[in-house]
């Protein structure tokens, strides 16, 4: 099997958390920078904030296939999902990476459907509606 090329590319690597992890504006400067962002879920299958803040960004969110996806946003319409195997891992990075138009658009997809969904105003309309609901019921 034929190793990837990996040398041509520029990755930042950080352990979040760490002495040295950005925040606030450099932090949204960096992702503003990726072509793409690499995330997953926590060991929990949590969905941190990192998925949205890199769709609001309109960086392309690269992440692992995952269940916990469901009801939040789509795998391969707002973001590109490969085998947890990794078996897919390479061709997918790399077709993102050179197919700018295809990569472009799956971005400004995801940071839409962030913006619509998933923004503190929507988050607290989805609140306010729900509040409501339990509310009549008990009248």
């Amino acid at each position: 099997m034929e190793q990837p090329d990996y040398q041509a590319l520029k990755f930042y690597w950080a352990e979040w958390g760490s002495r040295g992890t950005l925040h606030g504006e450099p932090y949204a400067r960096m992702i503003n920078h990726c072509k793409l962002f690499f995330s997953m879920p926590s060991a929990l299958d949590i969905i941190g904030p990192r998925f949205y803040e890199v769709m609001a960004c309109r960086t392309l969110l690269f992440c692992p296939e995952s269940k916990s996806y469901e009801g939040l946003f789509e795998p391969d319409v707002h973001c590109l999902t490969f085998n947890p195997d990794l078996s897919d891992f390479r061709d997918k990075l790399f077709r993102a990476l050179e197919n700018d138009a295809e990569r472009e658009s799956i971005a400004a997809r995801g940071y839409e459907h962030v913006r619509a969904r998933h923004s503190i105003s929507a988050r607290a309309e989805d609140f306010e509606r729900a509040l409501s609901d339990v509310l009549c019921l008990r009248k």
